[in-house]
């Protein structure tokens, strides 16, 4: 039986895995990468309050000055 995935027509079964690839080194990989853009979320959290400012002047409608 072949591993799992989409069959062709002529019976080629088609998977979305890059010859030479480790699966664990990709998850390792994929769990570092969402450590490091959660890390940086968590730091921009302290700017909200003043980019919601920011916003909120530039929505007002009015030119100050």
């Amino acid at each position: 039986m072949p591993p799992e995935g989409r069959r062709r027509a002529y019976g080629v079964v088609m998977t979305a895995r890059v010859g030479g690839r480790s699966t664990a080194a990709s998850w390792i990989v994929g769990i570092l990468c969402a450590a490091v853009i959660a890390g940086l979320i968590w730091l921009s959290l302290p700017a909200g309050p003043g980019m919601l400012a920011i916003l909120g002047d530039l929505l007002d409608g009015g030119a100050r000055g």
